[in-house]
């Protein structure tokens, strides 16, 4: 097996396997670099423009520094729900759309330019956007298991090639499923638990 092959056999295992978390954990460090950097240079902009003491633009930029990681870490998981949101009321929109275009829907809603047709295509839109939020998880461990199973099929002799790809395929989404699951179950559990300990504070 070759250096490209390794390659493609690590990344494809990484991806298959642990895709979701990678995308996950990989969230807040990205936003919490950009906001880190992006705070820094207005700490440093800030503290010469006012033009302070020689220690005013090293406090600026470390406090710009703390101050804009812990934004971007809050953002970037913000900005991830506005871009599934996004894409499934694009999607549902579309789909409202040539539903209207088509004709199927007329003697429902009356053709297109009518109010019903507007009213359609904008539930269709919200419905989609709050359907790929909801389902973000499970999309991401879809899409990352398809990748890792090229991936890693790219790493095999071509005889193996064929069989290989559905059945990583599955074994890496049936995996990533479970730990997205797990996840979520430890979520709801923390969730209940603050509410609980919120509303018994006398027990803790």
């Amino acid at each position: 097996m070759d250096n490209q092959s390794i390659i493609y056999l690590v990344l494809g295992l990484a991806l298959g396997l642990f895709g979701w978390l990678l995308y996950w954990a990989g969230l807040p460090l990205i936003g919490g670099v950009i906001g880190a950097s992006a705070g820094a240079a207005l700490g440093y902009v800030a503290a010469t423009l006012l033009q302070g003491p020689a220690w005013a633009i090293p406090v600026g930029i470390g406090a710009g520094l703390v101050l804009g990681a812990i934004l971007g870490v809050f953002l970037m998981r913000a900005l991830q729900l506005y871009f599934f949101f996004a894409v499934g009321a694009i999607l549902g929109g579309s789909a409202g759309f040539h539903f209207i275009q088509s004709g199927m829907l007329r003697e429902y809603i009356g053709g297109p330019g009518s109010m019903g047709a507007y009213v359609t295509i904008c539930l269709l839109a919200l419905v989609g956007g709050l359907l790929l939020v909801k389902l973000r998880r499970f999309i991401v461990a879809f899409v990352t298991s398809v990748i890792g199973a090229i991936l890693f099929t790219s790493a095999l002799k071509p005889e193996w090639q064929g069989l290989g790809l559905p059945v990583s395929f599955i074994v890496f989404l049936a995996i990533q499923i479970g730990l997205v699951r797990r996840f979520v179950d430890i979520e709801k559990f923390d969730r209940r638990a603050v509410r609980y300990r919120s509303e018994h504070p006398e027990k803790y």
